[in-house]
């Protein structure tokens, strides 16, 4: 989150309408998606340790400890292109 100090009421208003933009701009195109596969799971997984380390890299890139997930996992999968049948 980020905070502002900003004086001038015109400029905030416009960040924040450039800002809902683009949160509400969808990244689909218009015509819509025709979906070849939708499936859906719930699942419920934890984890006592999980880390990742490049092979010579001394540093950890994640480590994880005491993770629990649980909730709805959506998968799907779009219609190819006609160019690429």
């Amino acid at each position: 989150m980020i905070f502002l100090a900003i004086s001038d009421f015109y400029l905030v208003c416009l960040l924040i309408f450039d800002f809902s933009m683009d949160i509400f701009c969808s990244p689909y195109p218009e015509e819509g998606l025709e979906f070849v596969t939708l499936w859906c799971r719930y699942v419920n997984t934890s984890v006592n340790t999980w880390t990742f380390q490049f092979r010579d890299y001394p540093q950890l890139a994640l480590d994880i400890r005491e993770m629990t997930v649980w909730g709805r996992l959506i998968g799907s999968e779009i219609e190819g292109a006609r160019r690429g049948r």
